[in-house]
């Protein structure tokens, strides 16, 4: 389990037009900062709020450069009730993959649990 209960899930879905679409007109920087925030907050389940600990979390050195880049990708990135920052959009992503794999364990557990199973 991660943070606040949740199951860790390694993987979530990536949709080329919709990436295309919301990153239109960001430059290259931009992009690959966001996508780099996006998978670190999918991973940690969220971000810190403060930028300096954003920059310990993904791995950068120089907080400078996220610095520079930051205005871009603040709003993409609003705090959350719980103190964290998470992209929004990325948050219900992980609520559909919580509710596939509930609802998947549930099946599995169904088929091993049947009453009057083969032995």
């Amino acid at each position: 389990m991660s943070n606040n209960g949740r199951d860790k899930l390694p993987w979530f879905p990536f949709y080329a037009n919709a990436w295309l679409g919301s990153t239109q007109g960001m430059p290259w920087k931009v992009k690959g900062a966001y996508m780099d925030l996006l998978t670190t907050c999918w991973n940690l389940d969220g971000l810190e709020p403060d930028l300096i600990q954003i920059c310990h979390q993904i791995g950068l050195e120089r907080p400078r450069q996220l610095r520079q880049l930051w205005p871009h990708l603040e709003a993409k990135f609003p705090i959350a009730a719980d103190g964290k920052r998470r992209n929004p959009k990325l948050e219900e992503i992980r609520q559909q993959q919580q509710e596939r794999q509930r609802l998947g364990r549930r099946a599995a557990h169904a088929r091993w649990h049947r009453n009057g199973a083969d032995d």
